[in-house]
């Protein structure tokens, strides 16, 4: 499980129930919730979820987005390379994937959740597929 914040769809379980419910959550979500709202102060949990790498994962709701967590302390030149795909939904995977080659180059990590990649296995096999078949 990979907690990341409070609200529905901000966290991940590799469980089945949470594959195919569609609800962004799970009983391992919910219990993880109940424990941390039961041994850490109001303030502390206030404090929002803070990134250490560049993160690929996707965000539960009615669609399943895939999206990046960024880190506050990037250096410029990562900074630019990112930026495009930043607080939005990624709907280029080739760019988002040339992205992260140029960044793992430049020395930074980029973590991307067994999730995210399963998405992004998916469409690439469809986009191979529909490339043979010669389908738009």
């Amino acid at each position: 499980m990979h907690w990341r914040g409070w609200e529905r769809g901000d966290s991940y379980c590799s469980c089945p129930d949470f594959r195919k419910n569609t609800l962004g959550t799970c009983k391992h979500i919910l219990y993880a919730l109940q424990e941390v709202k039961n041994r850490f102060s109001k303030a502390l949990k206030k404090t929002p979820y803070q990134t250490r790498d560049i993160c690929v994962h996707l965000k539960y709701g009615e669609e399943m987005e895939l999206r990046v967590l960024v880190p506050d302390d990037l250096d410029a030149q990562v900074i630019t390379l990112i930026r495009p795909v930043m607080n939005r939904l990624i709907k280029n995977l080739g760019d988002l994937l040339e992205r992260i080659k140029k960044i793992e180059t430049l020395g930074h990590k980029v973590n991307v959740y067994p999730d995210a990649e399963e998405y992004m296995s998916k469409i690439l096999f469809v986009e191979r597929i529909q490339t043979r078949l010669g389908d738009p």
